[in-house]
């Protein structure tokens, strides 16, 4: 993944760099894999502000935080992006199960319907009745 750094009212610093990239690395295990990711640090008064955003081929998912740390910062936004992706690839493999389609819902409602209409069964009475 494409990482750009950007830092506003103070100056780089390889240690936040690194940790930053390692905690971004920890995002790659949901299987969604975001092709260019943008970091913008920035100091306001007290505060440390950390903006993510990841930008994918079917996805673009941000996150921001701040607080008096850089590192916690930066921990906070990952987890935010964290919780997203989960969020994001629970629908994905979800999508049109049978559970959640219109059949399933009837059998999760009512499993004994499964016995009296197996399809066996609905053949065999149509062929009966022609």
């Amino acid at each position: 993944m494409k990482t750009k750094f950007r830092f506003i009212h103070l100056d780089r610093s390889e240690a936040l760099v690194e940790h930053t990239e390692d905690r971004l690395a920890k995002i790659e295990k949901y299987e969604l894999k975001p092709s260019e990711a943008s970091v913008v640090i920035s100091a306001q008064r007290h505060k440390i502000k950390v903006e993510i955003t990841l930008i994918g081929p079917s996805l673009t998912l941000r996150s921001e935080a701040s607080s008096e740390d850089y590192y916690e910062s930066v921990d906070t936004a990952i987890e935010k992006l964290c919780r997203q992706m989960v969020k994001r690839k629970g629908r994905v493999q979800h999508h049109k199960s049978y559970l959640r389609s219109h059949k399933g819902q009837i059998h999760k409602v009512t499993p004994e319907l499964d016995t009296v209409f197996d399809e066996t069964t609905l053949k065999a009475r149509y062929r009966r009745s022609s």
